[in-house]
């Protein structure tokens, strides 16, 4: 493609917008006077039964995390101990409550939600919003040439240096990543606080261009707490259903 003029990306139009277990000494002294075979068939029954045990546990353990369903079908999951902010009302309630019923979302009705730690200061965000009028389909995400996504990269970065409210400290640039067979464009830098002098936040755009389903999954937290949020992060962007 060197030397060919490229038009004009579509990819344009998006941007605007067990422990071990030891058996009694007892039975060890009573496995001793049994055949080789009947050791065998008891052995055997005990680690079928612990596998059982174990996988059955594990269904029914508590997980630290809240499914979050959106009213457009959208779902992934939270750490309960997350605080969603209602958009209509405006006031907050923690992740295990708001995954009772559907949130509502719409083109001007974000999805928000926030980590605060014992100062009751931010320290990680969710966000989501969506594009009903996104033209740029899956397809053609998943066609994306290394050309269309470097002049992606560059015009997001263009773009957000330009942003009064947004002070880029670091770009790290934009890949493709397959979340449950869909290809999303992932986004990553690095900003200032808007609000706390001497911290800054690791950012993450979960983008899925899919026609008028198209989303951004935004995910920030402070790179203070990278160790703890980081796999959260993660996690989070990988239970995306959609």
């Amino acid at each position: 493609m060197d030397g060919v003029r490229q038009k004009p990306s579509r990819w344009a139009q998006f941007l605007n917008a067990l422990d071990d277990v030891n058996l009694p000494g007892h039975l060890e002294l009573f496995y001793k006077t049994m055949t080789r075979r009947t050791t065998l068939f008891l052995v055997c029954a005990f680690e079928i039964a612990l596998i059982l045990f174990v996988a059955t546990w594990s269904a029914n353990a508590v997980s630290p995390y809240a499914k979050i369903n959106l009213s457009n079908g959208i779902s992934f999951e939270l750490p309960k101990n997350w605080m969603v902010i209602d958009q209509s009302t405006k006031t907050t309630l923690e992740a295990s409550v708001i995954a009772q019923y559907p949130v509502p979302i719409g083109s001007s009705l974000p999805f928000a939600a926030n980590l605060f730690d014992k100062k009751k200061q931010t320290i990680a965000m969710a966000n989501v919003r969506i594009y009903p009028y996104q033209t740029v389909t899956q397809r053609e995400a998943k066609q994306i040439s290394s050309f269309e996504l470097q002049s992606y990269d560059k015009e997001m970065e263009r773009q957000l240096r330009n942003a009064e409210t947004v002070h880029i400290v670091s770009w790290f640039g934009t890949k493709t990543m397959s979340i449950n067979n869909k290809t999303f464009l992932v986004t990553s830098y690095k900003r200032a606080s808007t609000v706390r002098q001497s911290t800054f936040f690791i950012v993450n755009l979960y983008r899925l261009l899919n026609g008028k389903r198209s989303f951004t999954l935004t995910l920030s937290y402070d790179d203070k707490h990278t160790s703890l949020l980081k796999p959260i992060s993660g996690y989070v962007a990988n239970s995306l259903k959609f």
